[in-house]
């Protein structure tokens, strides 16, 4: 009875892993990466977004002595990005920004010396299926 359960919870586990390893595929496919640089060498976000589809603005960035001007198509800031358009293809944006006179705000006021911190998408369910396939290997091997 026991080898019973543990071969089905085992043959479970594997289904799982399957699953969510082909849904990821064919999901990371049909999108595209939208990158949000908050200067030249650092990003500020990366949104994943479907074809053909459009990106919401994020959060406003802040950064010391500055004030952020919009984000642009091309580095040098000189067409801004118009949060309309379909996104067909991966996109990198830029963040303008605007040497302000009170140094140490940002636009909402808020002090800031760099990028904000973020999760990195996946990485929960990476340590989930890690999790449960250590679960499979113990139970698997233990002898009652």
């Amino acid at each position: 009875m026991v080898t019973k359960i543990k071969t089905i919870f085992l043959v479970l586990c594997i289904a799982l892993l399957i699953t969510l390893t082909f849904a990821g595929t064919a999901t990371a496919s049909n999108n595209f990466l939208v990158i949000f640089m908050y200067d030249e060498d650092t990003v500020y976000l990366n949104k994943p977004v479907a074809r053909y589809a459009r990106v919401s603005e994020p959060e406003s960035p802040v950064k010391n002595g500055y004030t952020f001007g919009g984000w642009y198509t091309e580095p040098e800031c000189v067409n801004k990005f118009d949060f309309n358009t379909r996104i067909p293809s991966k996109t990198t944006l830029y963040a303008k920004w605007i040497p302000s006179s009170s140094a140490g705000t940002g636009a909402a006021g808020n002090v800031n010396d760099g990028p904000p911190t973020f999760k990195i998408p996946g990485f929960g369910a990476t340590v989930g299926i890690a999790a449960v396939l250590g679960a499979a290997f113990v139970l698997g091997r233990r002898r009652v």
